[in-house]
């Protein structure tokens, strides 16, 4: 589980370091951007999973969930701005 988390949050900054050297009106952007979103929701329900399962504690679960939130509002917003 740890590596999927892992190769989670990589894939999100990929998208996002993609999205943010795209031209801001391309569809390259906006398909970054909703890929990045996807994912984060992805690492989201990983990082539920590993605390139902006591993987990881309550204080880690409730940091690494604020960090994914942070991260889905940023992609949202550049998505906004890019249509």
């Amino acid at each position: 589980m740890g590596r999927r988390i892992l190769d989670a949050a990589v894939d999100v900054m990929d998208q996002l370091l993609r999205a943010t050297y795209a031209s801001k009106q391309s569809v390259e952007r906006l398909a970054a951007l909703a890929a990045a979103n996807q994912r984060v929701a992805l690492l989201r329900l990983l990082l539920r999973g590993a605390r139902e399962r006591r993987h990881i504690s309550i204080d880690q679960h409730d940091f690494a969930a604020g960090r994914c939130a942070r991260e889905q509002s940023a992609s949202r917003e550049g998505s906004q701005e890019a249509q």
